[in-house]
């Protein structure tokens, strides 16, 4: 009867739902405490729910439940797409910059898929300009910050654009969610960014902590005084060279945001 019960939870588990499992793995362990295949089991479901929650489609869809239903995504430094973004919210209209060319044909056909998406090949910054950008060898990554330059690579000139300016002339309504990625210009993108600071609104923000141009601190600094504070901090890297963490994605919002209310644990 035990086993029949456990191999139940298994074929549930098995099928993905490691969150419901859990309460069910515990239940059969305060009848059969000794059972080492269960206990591994549950630490093995807790893990994954950890993993997937802190990861920013979890982040995203547990704002999408307690009720928050963008308008506008904004996916600054989009490369060939992010699919946190339209998986959870495939209803908003999607807006994408990406300034590497070779991206092009990926986000062109990614926005014909979805219900409601554009794409923009430029550079966001903190103003309409042109500015140089260094490409790395495989086209995966891209700097506008000279500094962080590392050899090899390729520097071009591409469009810059303010999501200020873009906003003022697109008329793009809120509420907005804005994911920035842009290995270092964050900054730069928040300083041309500031309408887009509203109380409805939320940011996920890449954010460094041992580079030569950390940006933690800057980046909870700019947003303090526009009463924005962080909500949660996901996707977790950490380094290969001393396993120490190299960067996470922050998630703000507005201080008085209706996910910050509660304030006890249960």
């Amino acid at each position: 009867m035990n086993s029949s019960t456990l191999l139940d939870i298994i074929e549930k588990h098995i099928e993905g739902d490691a969150e419901g499992v859990q309460k069910e793995y515990e239940d059969f362990l305060s009848r059969n405490p000794s059972d080492l295949i269960a206990r591994t089991l549950l630490y093995l479901a807790r893990g994954q729910t950890s993993f997937v929650r802190n990861s920013k489609h979890g982040a995203l869809y547990n704002l999408m439940r307690l009720g928050f239903q963008p308008a506008t995504v904004f996916d600054v430094g989009a490369q060939t797409g992010t699919p946190p973004l339209f998986d959870v919210f495939p209803q908003a209209h999607h807006v994408m910059f990406e300034p590497v060319a070779e991206c092009e044909n990926a986000l062109k056909g990614l926005c014909s898929q979805l219900k409601s998406a554009e794409y923009h090949m430029v550079a966001v910054a903190s103003k309409n300009a042109p500015v140089e950008l260094w490409v790395s060898d495989d086209r995966k990554y891209s700097d506008v910050l000279a500094r962080n330059r590392v050899t090899g690579g390729e520097c071009r000139i591409v469009e810059g654009i303010s999501l200020n300016e873009f906003c003022k002339d697109s008329g793009k309504i809120g509420p907005y969610l804005v994911k920035i990625d842009v290995d270092g210009a964050e900054m730069e993108v928040l300083k041309g960014a500031t309408s887009l600071i509203e109380e409805s609104s939320i940011f996920v923000i890449e954010a460094s902590m041992l580079d030569e141009n950390p940006r933690m601190g800057k980046i909870i600094d700019f947003f303090r005084p526009f009463d924005f504070v962080v909500y949660d901090i996901i996707d977790y890297l950490h380094r290969p060279l001393d396993i120490a963490l190299w960067q996470v994605d922050l998630i703000f919002v507005h201080k008085n945001s209706p996910y910050r209310q509660k304030k006890t644990w249960s």
